[in-house]
């Protein structure tokens, strides 16, 4: 079967925007880490975390929280601005995880500003 060159824009268009729609219907983690694998119980938490913009904040989110004891998974979505978090309970609390998230950070020129801000817990 050949397909007739009038044919192949809106083929083409329509592949475009369903692949379009279907990326907005099932985003992918922007960043996904696993930190360690731990034999205790593991709970997930949903974050929404006001300074989660881009793949660049995602960075540094993990950054601040890969060398925590009891982190186990780490996954953001920027579209959501949420951090789905897998953590053992018996080695931290959701609170601690809060509030190194919410840690001020020093920039270079000696301020201290608070880069992340936890709006909402979904547990």
């Amino acid at each position: 079967m050949k397909l007739h060159p009038a044919w192949l824009a809106p083929v083409v268009a329509a592949l475009f925007l369903g692949a379009v729609f279907a990326g907005r219907a099932w985003e992918l983690p922007t960043m996904q880490q696993r930190f360690s694998d731990t034999p205790g119980r593991t709970e997930n938490v949903d974050l929404i975390v006001d300074g989660l913009r881009c793949r660049g904040t995602s960075a540094f989110l993990v950054k601040r929280l890969e060398g925590l004891p009891g982190i186990v998974t780490l996954e953001t979505y920027v579209q959501e601005h949420r951090a789905a978090i897998g953590y053992d309970p018996g080695q931290i609390s959701l609170e601690r995880i809060q509030a190194v998230i919410e840690e001020p950070v020093l920039l270079n020129d000696g301020r201290r500003v608070q880069a992340f801000t936890v709006t909402e817990i979904r547990e």
